[in-house]
């Protein structure tokens, strides 16, 4: 099926599977659009740092310890989202150790299919 092959896709491009740790759900706004009216790549840097944030928001006391300094990042491309269009994001924790961790996000529509996928190392 194409959902199993998006899955393995994602795999052998780099995410690790690590454990789920955060959904959320966001609407493609024409802020979020190019030209072409599809999401422009470094939007799918913001929204992957937004879903972080607000993953280590909903567990902490101090708010200073969410602030975010990103190493690096890098993000694969399936599919288009296009204005209008819902994405899921899935957020995993692939590695953490003291204040390091990696975090890697699939970004998926409507029917669950994997259109993105990002890795985060903070």
């Amino acid at each position: 099926s194409q959902k199993a092959a998006e899955k393995k896709t994602a795999k052998k491009d780099g995410l690790t599977g690590g454990r789920e740790v955060f959904r959320r759900q966001v609407i493609v706004t024409s802020e979020m659009t190019n030209t072409e009216q599809n999401v422009s790549h470094d939007e799918y840097a913001r929204m992957m740092t937004q879903t972080i944030e607000q993953f280590l928001l909903s567990d902490a006391s101090d708010r200073q310890a969410c602030i975010l300094e990103v190493e690096s990042g890098y993000y694969k491309y399936n599919r288009d989202f296009l204005f209008g269009d819902k994405i899921g994001i899935k957020l995993y924790v692939a590695k953490h150790k003291g204040d390091a961790a990696v975090f890697e996000a699939e970004f998926l529509d409507e029917k669950g299919c994997v259109r993105a996928f990002g890795r985060l190392e903070a």
